[in-house]
């Protein structure tokens, strides 16, 4: 917070009254990095996509779009950071899925807690991030959220595996939730799932095919 007083030039107890009317209306999200939930300075963010969407691509060039010259923003400024944008939607998106999984007891463990983790990684000697992590005392979920146009490669998995190395755990489980599926990943292992766009949809459809029906 004290970061964002500089920016305004304002003491950072006075933005207290509105950062929580933007929370409470939905608009930003205090986040701090799951199992570090005490330790960690909050970071707020924009929670709602749309006004993330406004801010990251319409008001820098609302002077542009009112002139007509939307198409052409579009082609030369949005179109080649949308898929920037999509990721951090995706992440949204797979946190949901995932959060449908546990109501439907279909995750490996009951969690104590969840959500995104950040840090530093003494292992690799660097900064590092970890889409979802959800953990309790005996085991922990990770879970690499992939919005590209290409499928996602094996690398993909090793790579996360090499994240969750400084994490001490007895059981470990991941998962890839790629949007354009997967090429060249093979595996046998009963501790890792590869979940592709169609399965996120489709955990979603059987979801609102069970609440129309309870109707």
């Amino acid at each position: 917070m004290s970061d964002l007083a500089n920016k305004l030039g304002v003491q950072s107890g006075s933005l207290n009254p509105y950062l929580n009317n933007l929370m409470d209306l939905g608009i930003i999200e205090r986040k701090t990095p799951v199992l570090d939930r005490k330790t960690k300075r909050p970071v707020y963010a924009i929670s709602d996509t749309m006004f993330q969407f406004w801010h990251a691509f319409v008001q820098p060039n609302l002077s542009l779009i009112n002139l007509g010259l939307g198409k052409k923003v579009y082609r030369q400024r949005i179109e080649p950071r949308i898929n920037e944008y999509m990721g951090k939607v995706f992440e949204k998106i797979c946190l949901q899925y995932y959060e449908q999984r546990l109501k439907n007891d279909r995750v490996p463990f009951l969690p104590e807690d969840y959500g995104t983790w950040w840090g530093n990684d003494p292992l690799r000697k660097q900064e590092s991030e970890i889409d979802i992590l959800s953990f309790n005392a005996e085991a922990m979920l990770f879970i690499e959220c992939t919005w590209r146009n290409e499928k996602a490669h094996r690398k993909v998995l090793a790579e996360l595996v090499e994240k969750s190395k400084m994490f001490k755990t007895d059981r470990k489980f991941y998962w890839i939730i790629s949007m354009s599926g997967f090429h060249d990943v093979e595996h046998s292992l009963i501790n890792v799932e590869m979940i592709d766009l169609k399965q996120v949809y489709s955990l979603q459809i059987e979801r609102t095919l069970r609440e129309s029906t309870s109707l």
